[in-house]
């Protein structure tokens, strides 16, 4: 059972507990090309910040291995795209849950605790269902 700091041949660094990555104080997995990734107990978690930053920019925010974040999107590609999450769902309330940038459009989708709405209007009534018990 991997125990502790373990240093690869190529020489990334991961930390492990009883088989699974951990660290509590920093990230359970360094890679020689600059990723990071935050673990507690085998899952991805972070709360003060992304829980996985790559080298090129990308960056995911998990708690308890879901993505998940409340004040802005769970996750941030390098490229502009992003999506908002709250525990593994697709969702946000104050704009489109997922915004893709191609250059000159930008696709976006609406999402409420998961579901996929392709109208507005349905989308604004699921928003203002969503308020009245939250």
């Amino acid at each position: 059972m991997k125990n502790g700091l373990i240093e690869l041949a190529n020489g990334n660094k991961a930390w492990w507990i009883n088989g699974k990555r951990h660290r509590v104080d920093g990230p359970a997995f360094i890679g020689t090309n600059g990723d990071k990734q935050w673990y507690l107990n085998g899952k991805r978690h972070r709360t003060d910040g992304p829980a996985v930053i790559g080298a090129n920019g990308d960056k995911f925010w998990h708690l308890n291995g879901k993505f998940h974040r409340t004040n802005g999107p769970a996750v941030e590609w390098a490229n502009g795209d992003k999506s908002w999450y709250l525990n593994d769902e697709q969702h946000r309330i104050d704009g489109p849950a997922v915004e893709w940038a191609n250059g000159y459009n930008v696709y976006r989708e609406w999402y409420v605790e998961g579901v996929k709405y392709t109208s507005k209007k349905k989308y604004a009534k699921a928003v203002a269902d969503y308020r009245k018990i939250n």
